[in-house]
């Protein structure tokens, strides 16, 4: 039995905590490329972008001939987690911890509907980018709305 866990789903339009983010970022790359897994290794940073998501797509497309891009959680329908566990060489080693994964994770989304996720951490100035590196600005109360 893994020890390895997750507590909420995983995938497009998910919960994606960071946690359990990198926990399946972790057994997505303990499948061989010829079973389903990602064609190149998966960085295990508990973001789960559009390289993470194609990967699980990847893997129940392989394994379960369709795929919704994601992990459930046990015992909610967790067939996808349970086959990724099978193939995790180290099964009793710890979880995946991420630092300050007890961070609250913030999802936003700027003008053009691109999602934006950061974690505050408590901290009152928070920096962040978009995926082309561009800085994004917010004014007043989070309203998820973004200024470039």
């Amino acid at each position: 039995m893994s020890l390895k866990t997750i507590k909420a789903t995983v995938g497009k339009e998910c919960a994606n905590i960071p946690s359990d983010v990198a926990t399946v970022q972790y057994l997505l790359n303990c499948v061989p490329v010829s079973q389903g897994g990602p064609t190149k290794e998966l960085v295990i940073d508990g973001f789960a972008g559009v390289v993470t998501t194609e990967a699980i797509n990847r893997f129940q497309e392989f394994h379960f001939g369709s795929s919704d891009s994601v992990v459930k959680p046990p015992p909610s329908s967790g067939q996808t987690f349970d086959k990724l566990k099978s193939y995790d060489p180290l099964p009793n080693s710890s979880p995946i911890v991420l630092p300050n994964s007890d961070s609250r994770a913030i999802k936003f989304t700027d003008p053009d509907s691109r999602a934006i996720k950061f974690s505050d951490a408590d901290s009152r100035a928070i920096k962040f980018s978009d995926a082309n590196s561009r800085a994004i600005k917010f004014s007043g109360p989070a309203t998820g709305k973004g200024e470039k």
